[in-house]
């Protein structure tokens, strides 16, 4: 879409159920649910380059360069995809229903509903080093350079995280069922599904 006139610029064909996206300067990448596979879209052309099977149910997504970051909620897995050469380098097993993933400097944090807890992963050893209780129902999340949020469905919060202690830092209420979250500046916006609303927070 052109941000410009809000107009649809190309649509690409990629696997079944699209649930999320992230995007590089390059690459869209799009985890399809539904056929369990992540699909690689090259930016320049508009076109579909790799359709790459992955765990069951990939649900989040979060690319880089050189790495991308897909959780599969329906086997318990988060895998580890090789950008350049769009293969599944390491699975690393989670247990519970990996959803929601972000990244930070040194980290990879991963939303488990089940067990209302946010997984650390160290990307040096694709270990899980960290599990950090949060609210009810965890899903969506959004990160800063220094911070971790994640919104809680369940009890209609918001947490924060310091990424350098990986201790809950604050809580935030919102409205009914918050989902996506989005950090512009000094604001954290929550999308609250069951309100139809969207909340505002300052962030300083």
């Amino acid at each position: 879409i052109d941000p410009s006139n809000n107009q649809v610029m190309a649509t690409v064909a990629v696997g079944e159920g699209p649930r999320n996206v992230s995007a590089t300067e390059s690459a869209v990448w799009v985890a399809n649910i539904d056929d369990n596979t992540v699909s690689h879209i090259d930016v320049a052309s508009e076109t579909e380059l790799a359709d790459i099977p992955v765990g069951l149910g990939p649900r989040g997504i979060v690319a880089t360069d050189t790495d991308v970051w897909v959780t599969n909620v329906n086997d318990g897995t988060v895998m580890r995809i090789d950008a350049v050469n769009d293969v599944v380098v390491e699975t690393i097993d989670t247990g519970g229903e990996p959803g929601g993933v972000v990244l930070t400097a040194d980290a990879v944090w991963v939303t488990d509903a089940s067990q209302d807890q946010v997984l650390q992963i160290d990307p040096a050893t694709n270990t899980v080093v960290g599990q950090i209780p949060v609210g009810t129902d965890p899903g969506g999340m959004a990160s800063t350079d220094d911070t971790v949020y994640v919104s809680n469905s369940g009890d209609d919060t918001v947490f924060a995280i310091d990424a350098a202690t990986a201790a809950v830092t604050d809580s935030f209420e919102t409205g009914r069922k918050p989902g996506g979250l989005a950090v512009t500046g000094t604001d954290l916006w929550v999308a609250n599904t069951d309100a139809d609303t969207v909340s505002r927070i300052p962030l300083s």
